[in-house]
This record gives structure tokens, C-alpha cells and sequence, in this order.
């Protein structure tokens, strides 16, 4: 299953104490590094890690996201993920479009 997160506000992240992982969540230990930011768990950051794309509200908070002063600590993350996967909103239909076309081109090489 393919997965698109859409940050909508960055500066709610989902960010609990690390006690959390297994008592609450559940989640086993083999897989802390995936929330683990900051000795926290950061459930903004594991979704932006894992997801196969990433996607914001609009293209001005796509690249106002990538300034340390506006991602509330998420800039390196953001950064690390490759540009392709960080888009502005785009519609149903559009979105549909543009990944066929790059499906296209991608077979093409």
C-alpha cells in the first residue's frame, strides 16, 4: 500500500514522551528509531519517514516548512526527503494525472 502524508500544520507533530512507544501505542522497540526525535516520539516525523510521498496545503508552506525557523525542528527531516515527494496540494484529478505521467516516464528508461 502506498501512503500520502499531507502536513497541514507542522507545528503539531504528534510529539509525546518516549514512555509512550510501548505502553499506548504499542508499537515494538525494534521500531523507535522510526518515531524517535529528540529522545520524544515524533509521530510527524515517522509519517514524513515512511510515507511515500509528502505533500502540504500549498506551495508557499511547502517551502516555508524547509526554513528551521517555521518547522518546528522537522527542516533536517524535510530535508532529507527527496524534493519529488514534497508537493503543494493538488486535486484529486491533477494528482491522478501527474503520477501517471510519471509512471510513463519512468517505464521509458
Amino acid at each position: 500500500i502506498k501512503t500520502l502524508f499531507t502536513i497541514h500544520n507542522i507545528q503539531y507533530q504528534g510529539r509525546y514522551g518516549i514512555e509512550l512507544m510501548d505502553e499506548i501505542l504499542g508499537l515494538p522497540e525494534h521500531n523507535l528509531n522510526i518515531v524517535k526525535f529528540d529522545k520524544d516520539i515524533n509521530l510527524m516525523k515517522g509519517a514524513i519517514e515512511t510515507s511515500n510521498r509528502v505533500n502540504t496545503v500549498s506551495p508557499t508552506y511547502a517551502e516555508e516548512i524547509l526554513d528551521p525557523w517555521f518547522s518546528y525542528g522537522l527542516d533536517s527531516i524535510l530535508k532529507a526527503v527527496s524534493y519529488t515527494h514534497l508537493r503543494a496540494h493538488e486535486t484529486g484529478r491533477n494528482l491522478v494525472c501527474r503520477l501517471l505521467l510519471e509512471k510513463k516516464k519512468k517505464k521509458k528508461k
